[in-house]
């Protein structure tokens, strides 16, 4: 069967009928008439559907792991046992997330992501939903296709043995950069909305300096909407807060700019983190062509150039922490120790 990103219904349960390791996105009703199996899904936005020769609708994006697999299992997760998705985790291989968009397990997930230490084998995926910030937005649910349970308040993992010969690491890729000319800020509560904040003005400011260690800084509390307007600080969905993690870069956008004094984040903050306004790189395109032949997997939000027709366009991206207005990609290669050594890559 060609490599197409949308397939029907009687195609993809055929997949799974054969033993074919998926990740789907569909609607959820879609979703719900697939046999059990070796797949993991999300609610996602429903694109314009296209047909096949057959007169079928095109309506389930497929990602098919396959040819690099050689054998998974399928586990849900609350916050009070994240721990268990490292100990989970095959030896040889990684780990595809999915996780229900503005739920509370979403919310603890991005706490704990940017408080534990540093998971030692690669973990990736998106947070799913459909039409998020719009009147036509759904409740988010993901899918352990093993029991064929839904979710709307845990994360679904699925775990994936590699083949001996093969090696797997992601990169990430961030075309965003902290706009040293503008203040940083901090909010008080780990949360997706947003009022109140701190603004932490920077006496002197040199370029190349990182925001964590920037000093001769004054505070002034305040709400961040109207000082953003005061201040010549773009509010839309391009608008993109970074902050640093453990020396990289992480990013979070605004999904709903609504009535009064507050903002709807797709991401949550962290307290006790600094954030920057984010400014794009030049020519960010150029980005994605760097390894990119060995690319399996990728995810991708709706304001970065997708990857491939096979990406999922998604309302946060995963790769140990969550991100916004990036792109994640999972690699397989032969030779991954000799050429990168053992620890996973960052393009920016």
């Amino acid at each position: 069967m060609e490599q197409r990103a949308y397939y029907s219904i009687r195609e993809v349960t055929e997949m799974i009928c054969n033993d074919r390791v998926l990740v789907l996105t569909a609607l959820d009703e879609t979703l719900s008439q697939l046999p059990t199996g070796n797949w993991i899904g999300g609610i996602a936005n429903q694109n314009e559907v296209t047909y096949n020769e057959e007169g079928e609708p095109l309506l389930i994006q497929v990602n098919d792991l396959s040819r690099w697999v050689r054998s998974v299992h399928i586990n849900s997760y609350q916050s009070f046992n994240f721990e268990s998705i490292e100990k989970d985790a095959f030896t040889n291989g990684f780990s595809i997330i999915t996780i229900p968009a503005f739920s509370s397990v979403h919310l603890s997930f991005a706490i704990y992501s940017a408080t534990t230490p540093n998971w030692q084998h690669p973990v990736i995926g998106w947070i799913a939903g459909s039409e998020c910030g719009t009147p036509k937005m759904r409740e988010s649910v993901v899918v352990d296709g093993g029991t064929g349970e839904f979710y709307v308040e845990r994360v679904v993992v699925m775990h994936c043995a590699l083949y001996d010969n093969y090696k797997a690491w992601y990169d990430i890729i961030n075309p965003f950069e902290p706009d040293l000319s503008k203040p940083r800020f901090k909010f008080p509560n780990a949360s997706f909305n947003i009022s109140e904040c701190s603004v932490l003005e920077n006496s002197a400011v040199e370029e190349g300096v990182k925001n964590d260690i920037l000093n001769n800084t004054t505070e002034l509390r305040t709400v961040f909407k109207p000082y953003a307007d005061a201040h010549d600080i773009a509010i839309d969905a391009e608008t993109t807060l970074i902050t640093q993690l453990h020396g990289e870069y992480t990013t979070v956008s605004i999904l709903m700019n609504v009535t009064g004094k507050s903002l709807i984040l797709a991401t949550p903050v962290i307290p006790g983190l600094s954030y920057y306004i984010g400014k794009r790189y030049l020519n960010e395109e150029d980005l994605f062509t760097v390894n990119a032949d060995s690319v399996i997997f990728s995810v991708n939000c709706f304001y970065v150039p997708k990857p491939s027709p096979r990406s999922i366009a998604s309302y946060g991206e995963v790769a140990r922490f969550i991100y916004n207005h990036v792109a994640v990609r999972l690699h397989v290669s032969h030779s991954l120790d000799t050429i990168f050594g053992s620890k996973p890559q960052t393009a920016t």
